[in-house]
């Protein structure tokens, strides 16, 4: 399919691009402890992002439906599972997500949390990123670093894009 062929050229010319950017988190800003959309102004009380406080508890304020990680993940598992095929594809892309999850702290899925998983692939995808090599330890403390430097939570999240739309469209 041709349409194929050009995501698949737009996605490499994506990690070449940001391949040559190099991360910096400017003086005076704080990541939204809420959303982790957004960068705060130290002087600043609230995200512009979600309204969110930057001292607030971590409940997702003006969040979308949420829904429990356990019974999408079911769904994504069936979402991904080839029909008459066994490969493990499915329970490894069902893995993926849960680790990322894991690591984030996550326990419900809502639109911030799967724009927070969007922002999170473009600096995984980055071999020296802060991010990255924060979730490799963390995977590695857990015996799971194959999922990420495998290829798997960034093959899962592509996965799990059009599953999520299609899933929050049936579902909320």
């Amino acid at each position: 399919r041709p349409d194929e062929s050009v995501k698949g050229e737009l996605y490499l010319y994506k990690d070449n691009f940001l391949e040559t950017i190099k991360e910096e988190i400017p003086m005076g800003y704080k990541l939204c402890p809420i959303c982790q959309l957004n960068m705060i102004e130290d002087d600043k009380e609230q995200c512009n992002v979600c309204g969110g406080e930057a001292q607030a508890s971590y409940s997702l304020p003006k969040a979308s439906a949420t829904i429990d990680l356990h019974y999408l993940l079911k769904s994504f598992y069936a979402y991904c599972k080839t029909p008459g095929i066994d490969s493990g594809k499915a329970q490894s892309y069902v893995n993926a997500i849960q680790y990322l999850c894991d690591f984030l702290g996550v326990h419900q899925i809502n639109e911030q949390i799967v724009a927070k998983f969007k922002s999170l692939e473009i600096e995984i995808s980055r071999s020296n990123n802060a991010t990255r090599i924060k979730l490799l330890n963390f995977l590695e403390r857990r015996r799971q670093s194959s999922y990420l430097t495998g290829g798997f939570i960034r093959a899962a999240l592509r996965y799990f894009y059009p599953f999520w739309e299609e899933y929050k469209n049936k579902n909320i």
